[in-house]
C-alpha cells in the first residue's frame, strides 16, 4: 500500500523455478548434484548453511524470481518495465 501512494508502480512477476540448465550456467554440475541429493531433508551444506526439507525447492524458486525479472527487463517491447527490484531469499 505505501509503495502505490508513493505513486511506484508494482507489477508482480509470475513464479517460476530456474532450470538445471539455467542453474548450471553459474554452478558446478557437482555442486548440483549435492544440492539434489540432499532435497527433501534437513542437511547442512557447511557450519553456517542448513537446510530444510523445502530449502533445496525454495532456492530454485528463488532463482527463478530473478531470472524471471532479468527476462522482463530485457523485454524489447517499449512498454516493458525497465528497473526492477526482486524480494528473494534463498534459503
Amino acid at each position: 500500500a505505501q509503495v502505490a501512494a508513493e505513486g511506484i508502480e508494482a507489477l508482480p512477476l509470475p513464479p517460476r523455478d530456474a532450470t538445471e540448465a539455467e542453474l548450471g550456467r553459474a554452478h558446478d554440475p557437482r555442486y548440483l548434484a549435492e544440492l539434489a541429493s540432499m532435497a527433501g531433508h534437513h542437511a547442512a551444506l557447511d557450519a553456517d548453511t542448513y537446510l530444510a526439507p523445502a530449502s533445496v525447492q525454495a532456492a530454485h524458486r528463488a532463482a527463478g524470481g530473478a531470472l524471471a525479472l532479468v527476462d522482463a527487463l530485457l523485454d524489447p517491447d517499449p512498454a516493458a518495465v525497465r528497473t526492477g527490484v526482486a524480494l528473494l531469499r534463498p534459503p
